[in-house]
Parts: structure tokens; C-alpha cells; sequence
């Protein structure tokens, strides 16, 4: 059994688009109708979570394809998914590192903000005009 692109839109909740941009970047495998429409397996649906899945941890979609493409193999080397799933886990503590050092002075600049008297005029922490 096989499912149109909007058949399988409506089964995993994905927009049309997302799942012809997703198939011309190899991510999804796709055949064509008689009448052209693009037509998926059913297991394609996994393929679809594993993908928004993926997405959700902030992987790329190179890295997914080429979780995708280990997948695919006989044998799936989980040496390489780990070092895939390591390097987002520190590119995600760099990125929280990062906003940690903006967090602090936005912080004081909200305290001394909220410290100002303010009324209908207008917020007299901004510059003037």
C-alpha cells in the first residue's frame, strides 16, 4: 500500500511543502503516479518522525540524512550516531554558554528599567529621541 503526499501529510501532521522539500533533498524516498502525484511507502511515516525527531534536537539536515543513509546500511554503526549526537550536545552547551554571558547584563538592564519611574509619556529608561 502506498500514500500521496497529502495522504501522508494528514498522517504525520507535516505541511505538503515540508515533505516535497524534504523528498528533493533525498530525506524521503518517492515514486510517481500515473498522474504525477508523489507517492510514499507506508514506512515512510517513520522516516517522517525520525526526521522532525531529529530536527527537534537541532540537528541539520545533513546530519540527518546521513543518519539516514547509516540506516539504510546491513550494519549501524553507532559509533558514528553517538559522535553525531555528542557533537550536537556540544554545540547546544556552546550555545547555552553563549546566552548565559547575554542573560546577565539583560537582566541588570531590566532591573534598573523597572526601577525607573514611568508613566503615559513614556518609558524614560530609552534615550530621547
Amino acid at each position: 500500500m502506498t500514500l500521496r503526499i497529502g495522504e501522508l501529510a494528514a498522517l504525520t501532521g507535516e505541511q505538503v511543502r515540508t515533505l516535497r522539500f524534504w523528498t528533493d533533498r533525498g530525506l524521503l524516498n518517492a515514486t510517481r503516479a500515473d498522474n504525477t502525484d508523489r507517492v510514499y511507502d507506508l514506512n515512510t511515516q517513520e522516516r517522517v518522525a525520525f526526521i522532525r525527531s531529529a530536527q527537534v534536537l537541532g540537528l541539520t539536515l545533513e546530519t540527518i540524512a546521513r543518519l539516514l543513509d547509516l540506516a539504510q546500511r546491513e550494519r549501524r554503526p553507532c559509533t558514528q550516531v553517538i559522535a553525531e549526537l555528542d557533537a550536537q550536545r556540544e554545540a547546544v552547551r556552546q550555545r547555552i554558554a553563549a546566552l548565559m554571558v547575554v542573560e546577565q547584563p539583560l537582566s541588570g538592564r531590566l532591573r534598573e528599567a523597572q526601577q525607573q519611574p514611568y508613566d503615559d509619556s513614556g518609558c524614560q529608561y530609552l534615550p530621547p529621541a
